[in-house]
């Protein structure tokens, strides 16, 4: 019986090789199916539609890609052609999430091995609601990884999405551990935190920040550069009502045009130029929006000129004198001092988000930027007003500040002083108000990165070129760390350096 077994020479031998063909057989159409999920995960575009039958012009991206597939697969046609409804197809929904939740468990899986296996590693968690109104974190590991060709990467991974029933620093917190705990990740191998600036996450004392601390001292929290960054711009822009003024005078001219194919066209093929809008959020488009209009402000100007004659539309003529009313020579003062500053955050807000940054290089990138702003903070104003003055006449504009009716202010009694305010000069006004947005920009630079400078400060030597062949550590530099590190204890006591000099 054995031997027959073997030899295939059993009664049953012909139901076997059917079995087995069939079997080979839904495995090339189960590989089809896998690699179109994948194909529409790579993608990031939704599988289904609103039919199931392959054929149907609303059947979805997967089931068009079968039947694309099936052109060039004989088997595959078939199996479509003889489907019937109830019977076996491999193409079903269930079928479709099963694969789905499959790779994804797979990728995770794979993730979280690569974690282990470097042993320390970043959290970073973030909240935000759903289409479907509830609220979802997202979980992110950073960790180093070494390819099986000796490559060092610095990794950041995104691990699941945690459905969050919690507001408070306290609930957050469980949550976070409950999600690591279920990973199988130790959480006293963590070195550092990252979330955004809210108080349940970032607090100092009740945050997620202060709790997870308490329970991995070694857990360090790094905020987010490029975030703080946005931040502090969105704080200056808030400075006073005029400056938030300005900035939605150019989103309005923005959406005047954009509103308009007619008024679009315009822009691009009378002028041959185009506007930016831009995000609340993002100022990397805010300096992409005031730069292209400060480049093209007479071209604009032009265009709502030609468009406010045109009688033909009322509304659009009324819009265009009113946005005309708005530009003038503190418009044009203000543009060119925005455009200077949004020049150089936006320059290191594209440098802050490289992969490759380290923590010395942002904090170094942030004291660059404290310095430039500092030397446009104490730069005398003649050259911009000269500059907007030039602008103004070749735009037809009346250059200089108009004045306003002085206040009358009560004198009180037993009052020696006068009220020096009322005295100013409108472009002594406007120096202030500028004056004011480098101060809230100086001020939010420096609160907001001192975790950030302090971070920099503990871990220089792992910054310093490794030359050395016994320990690789260059002595060109002094090595400011922490006392309580082990590890630069032993390099210093190897090396015979001044403990004096060596920290700080």
């Amino acid at each position: 019986m054995e031997k027959n077994i073997r030899s295939g020479n059993t009664l049953d031998d012909y139901l076997i090789n059917s079995i087995n063909e069939e079997k080979m057989v839904w495995r090339e159409i189960l590989k089809i199916v896998v690699d179109a999920i994948l194909f529409c995960a790579k993608n990031n575009i939704a599988l289904r539609g609103s039919n199931e039958k392959i054929g149907d012009p609303n059947c979805g991206i997967f089931l068009n890609l079968i039947e694309f597939a099936s052109h060039y697969h004989r088997t595959l046609k078939e199996r479509i052609e003889k489907h019937k409804k109830g019977s076996v197809s491999y193409f079903s929904p269930i079928i479709q999430n099963e694969i789905i939740k499959l790779i994804g468990d797979k990728t995770r899986n794979e993730i979280i091995s690569r974690i282990k296996k470097s042993k320390y590693y970043t959290i970073l968690f973030d909240c935000t609601p759903d289409i479907s109104k509830k609220e979802q974190m997202s979980q992110m590991i950073r960790y180093v990884h070494v390819d099986s060709n000796g490559k060092v990467m610095i990794e950041e991974s995104f691990i699941d999405f945690i459905h969050s029933h919690e507001k408070t620093g306290e609930g957050l917190t469980t949550e976070i551990l409950n999600k690591l705990e279920g990973d199988k990740l130790d959480i006293n191998d963590a070195r550092g935190q990252g979330y955004d600036n809210g108080a349940n996450m970032a607090g100092k004392y009740k945050g997620v920040r202060a709790r997870i601390l308490e329970i991995n001292s070694l857990a360090i929290f790094i905020p987010c550069a490029a975030h703080n960054l946005n931040l502090a711009g969105v704080h200056a822009g808030s400075t006073s009502p005029e400056k938030i003024t300005f900035l939605g005078t150019v989103q309005r001219l923005f959406n005047f045009f954009s509103s308009s194919t007619t008024r679009w066209e315009i822009l691009m093929k009378s002028l041959k130029l185009t506007l930016k809008s831009f995000s609340d959020t993002r100022w990397s488009s805010k300096a992409n929006a005031i730069t292209s209009l400060s480049l093209h402000l007479s071209e604009v100007k032009k265009g709502m000129e030609s468009i406010s004659n045109d009688l033909s539309n009322p509304e659009a003529v009324s819009n265009a004198k009113n946005l005309l009313l708005l530009i003038n020579y503190r418009f044009i003062c203000t543009l060119s001092m925005w455009n200077k500053i949004l020049q150089c955050i936006d320059r290191t807000n594209k440098a802050l988000q490289r992969k490759d940054i380290s923590i010395d290089h942002a904090a170094k990138l942030i004291d660059a930027l404290r310095c430039t702003l500092q030397g446009l903070r104490e730069a005398d104003f003649e050259q911009n007003f000269q500059e907007a003055k030039n602008l103004a006449e070749t735009m037809n504009l009346q250059a200089g500040f108009p004045d306003k009716r002085k206040k009358k202010v009560k004198k009180m009694a037993n009052y020696e002083a006068t009220d020096e305010g009322s005295n100013m000069t409108p472009e002594h006004l406007f120096k202030m108000q500028i004056y004011k947005i480098f101060d809230t920009l100086l001020s939010q630079l420096g609160w907001r990165y001192e975790q950030l400078e302090l971070s920099a400060m503990i871990f220089p030597f792992c910054m310093i070129d490794f030359l050395d062949n016994e320990l690789g550590i260059v002595e060109k530099d002094l090595v400011y760390v922490q006392e309580s590190s082990s590890f630069t204890m032993d390099l210093i006591n190897h090396r015979g350096l001044d403990l004096h000099s060596a920290f700080v």
